[in-house]
């Protein structure tokens, strides 16, 4: 009931964040959306501190209020600056024939994702429950989901800020049909995260048991996050190579794989979870992962016949490993970092994985957000 009293707000939220993202005024949109990530935190804090005590339902509530407080809050903001804009009249321009031929089977499919997400989701602790090794189903599918998908995708939240930067850019340059900028930013996008991918994925491996245990207090935790932390390279770049595709307009078929890859999901789990548990789990999740992966590097590399950077994917790998193999030889979380990183980025330079325009590329990049 919370959520339903929230649905239109939600909605208008997401077409004033667009508005912002296609005109451009991506400075303002991040400014908004950090305040409202702290709003939505102080909110869900003290509702929580000071009523929720130790009832579940009320803690559950409380998450609610504090993230939809923050909707509310951006939506608020952004109109008042759209207010502000005063902008010039000009023609009118029809919107009907793109909202039936592009929003509104877009909209019929993340609807019909969603249901196979929330079949996947009812689905999963009733199979995972007829495993002979499951002795409590739920908390080792909420240990995957509650702990260690959060740190693993936590690392995303600059690569999102990058994405959005991408998507109207990369549409920008399709509409012009300028091919040459659209495949200069694939290959420093694509070079950027795969860096950016493997280091990450090096670093959870190598920091997966204190951090969870400092986090959580579980030890489980770390062993799956270390399970699950090599497989960040390839989550990373599909998400910077999703908005290109959806740049450049092949938003359906960005949709076609991932529903296909979300129907074999709930196929592959319901085989799988009765004979090998949460080892079938990750290799469902593996396999679905990479051949949406795969339809969507295929996909820009049709659309742009740029090749893409698998000469510094193996680089960046290889400087991965030899982090990893070096941290794990010292103890203590902060020393462990330090010897990843001095090692990582040395192997990175000595194997020229990365150029002095590379770096120059970034920090335009990163004054710009």
């Amino acid at each position: 009931r919370l959520y339903a009293a929230f649905v239109p707000v939600n909605c208008l939220c997401g077409v004033m964040t667009g508005y912002f993202t296609a005109a451009g005024r991506v400075l303002a949109l991040a400014l908004v959306e950090i305040i409202e990530q702290f709003l939505s935190i102080i909110v869900t804090f003290l509702s929580l501190l000071f009523w929720a005590n130790n009832d579940p339902g009320r803690a559950c509530q409380c998450v609610i209020i504090g993230g939809c407080t923050g909707a509310l809050f951006t939506l608020c903001c952004l109109i008042l600056l759209r207010l502000k804009e005063h902008p010039g009249k000009s023609a009118r321009i029809s919107v009907r024939k793109r909202i039936t031929d592009t929003a509104l089977p877009l909209g019929l499919a993340d609807d019909l994702k969603a249901g196979i997400s929330t079949t996947e989701n009812l689905m999963v602790p009733k199979r995972l429950g007829m495993f002979p090794g499951a002795s409590n189903p739920v908390a080792v599918f909420g240990t995957v989901c509650g702990m260690v998908f959060p740190l693993l995708m936590l690392p995303c939240a600059v690569l999102f800020g990058l994405t959005e930067l991408l998507v109207p850019e990369m549409a920008r340059c399709n509409a012009a049909g300028n091919q040459q900028r659209i495949r200069y930013l694939m290959e420093r996008s694509l070079k950027l995260v795969v860096i950016y991918g493997s280091l990450f994925a090096g670093l959870l491996f190598a920091l997966a048991e204190p951090l969870c245990l400092k986090l959580y207090r579980s030890a489980d935790a770390g062993n799956y996050l270390q399970l699950y932390a090599p497989l960040a390279l390839m989550l990373y770049t599909d998400i910077v190579t999703d908005a290109m595709i959806k740049g450049l307009g092949q938003q359906r078929a960005s949709v076609r794989y991932n529903i296909l890859t979300s129907s074999m999901d709930v196929v592959l789990l319901f085989v799988l979870l009765p004979r090998y548990g949460m080892t079938g789990y990750f290799l469902s999740f593996t396999v679905t992962h990479a051949i949406n992966f795969f339809l969507s590097i295929r996909r820009l590399v049709q659309i742009t016949n740029q090749p893409p950077p698998i000469r510094c994917a193996v680089t960046c790998i290889i400087c991965a490993i030899a982090g990893v193999l070096t941290a794990i030889m010292v103890h203590g979380a902060l020393w462990k970092t330090a010897v990843f990183f001095c090692v990582y980025f040395s192997c990175l330079s000595l194997l020229r994985g990365i150029s002095r325009e590379d770096l120059h590329w970034l920090k335009t990049i990163v004054k710009i957000k």
